[in-house]
This record gives C-alpha cells, structure tokens and sequence, in this order.
C-alpha cells in the first residue's frame, strides 16, 4: 500500500509537472504569436512610411521636372505636352483654342541697370500675374528667357483678349531695394476653331502677332487677325 501511494504522489507530481511544461509552452507559443504580430506590424507601418516617402518624393520629382524653378510655371516641354492634349481635343469638338504669347518689354534693359537679382524679381512677378488672370483658364508657361506662352483651351478670342486687358491692367511696378522698376508685356495671340491641323502653326501665327506688337510701340495686344488686316492693306 506504502508502496502504491507513493507511485501514486509520484504520478501526481509527475502530471503536474507536465502541466505546468504544457502551461510554459502555451506561454511561449502565445509571447511568440504576440512578437510575430508586432513585426508583422512594424513591418507594415515601416512599410507604409516607406511608401509615403517615395509618393512625396515621386510628386517632388515630378513637380521639379514639369515647372520652371524661378517662376513656378509649367517648363517648355510640360507647357507644350499639356497644349498638344488640349488643342487636339479641341481641334475634334470644333472648340476654340486660343494661344497667347507675351514677351517683357525691355528686359535686357532691366538686366543691365538694375541687375539679374532685380529681373528675376520681375520674372516672378509678371509669372504670378499670368498664373492669376490666364493660369486659372488654361495652361501658363515659361517657355523662354522673358517669354511666356499661355494655351486657353474652350476660349474665344474676345475673352481671351479680355483677360490679357485684364492681366496687363493688372501688373505693377516692381521695387526692389527701394527702386521702382516699371514693367510692361507685349501680348500676340491667335486663334483656331478646329481648322488647324498642327499647334506649333498657330503658336508661330501668335509669334507674328507679338512681333507685330513690339513694332508698335510695344505694351500692345496684337492679334494675328490685326497682322492679317494690315497685310491686306
């Protein structure tokens, strides 16, 4: 009897000790699982941070690739890849399309007597009025030293003089260190209603419109339809 009770504590000892092992493991199997969790979810928010980073500095990129640095418009290249889009859809609905090219009167004028800093100061200020009055409407880009070459889609001519009147009224004096720089822009502009096959036609018909305006005094607002009269005549 002495005997069997004892295998008997024995066995009761034996069994507890296995449980408490068992207890030990589901412990370690569940502070295990809690750990693999937590990884995994570091894992994913570095992850997601990572992605984040790479969107912004894609967008950065992006942005950096498409504006001119000093004026933050649209560069050449995104000012035209974006008009050739809208011209062409214009050109199959029969929609107006309007070009405007506007050019600082006397730049290199500025330049030589007040300096670079000063014209690049005047830069940014026509390039904020441009982006106020024809940015909103269409495309806005700087597309040469002090040119500029704004593309309105969906815009007939009257309007699109009516809003170069409004941005011309609308540029001020430039003052940099205490001395005022006066700044004006001759504008050319043409239009199409879907008759032209090609973009790069009518951005040279808007060019023989500014031309035309700087030959009359400059400061003007020249449509490529006024050259075409005053050929005629």
């Amino acid at each position: 009897m002495e005997y069997e009770f004892k295998n008997k504590e024995q066995h009761i000892d034996l069994l507890q000790k296995e449980n408490e092992l068992l207890a030990l493991q589901r412990q370690s199997t569940l502070l295990h699982s809690w750990l693999l969790i937590l990884g995994l979810a570091v894992l994913a928010l570095a992850t997601a941070l990572l992605w984040r980073k790479a969107r912004r500095e894609s967008s950065h990129f992006r942005h950096l690739s498409q504006t001119d640095p000093l004026t933050g418009l649209y560069n050449h290249a995104c000012c035209y890849s974006l008009a050739e889009e809208e011209f062409h859809r214009c050109m199959r609905r029969k929609q107006p399309f309007v070009v405007v090219v506007a050019d600082i009167d006397w730049f290199k004028w500025v330049n030589d007597t007040y300096g670079h800093a000063a014209g690049d100061k005047v830069l940014q200020a026509i390039a904020g009025v441009l982006q106020k009055h024809l940015g909103k409407v269409g495309i806005a880009g700087r597309t040469g030293g002090e040119e500029f070459t704004c593309f309105l889609p969906e815009t007939d001519l009257e309007t699109a003089i009516a809003i170069v009147r409004n941005c011309r009224n609308d540029i001020q004096p430039v003052i940099d260190f205490g001395k005022k720089i006066g700044v004006t822009l001759s504008y050319g502009l043409a239009v199409s209603h879907g008759e032209y096959k090609a973009l790069d036609i009518l951005v040279r018909e808007a060019d023989e419109a500014l031309y035309e305006a700087k030959n009359q005094g400059r400061n003007q607002i020249i449509t490529h339809n006024d050259v075409n009269i005053r050929k005629k005549a």
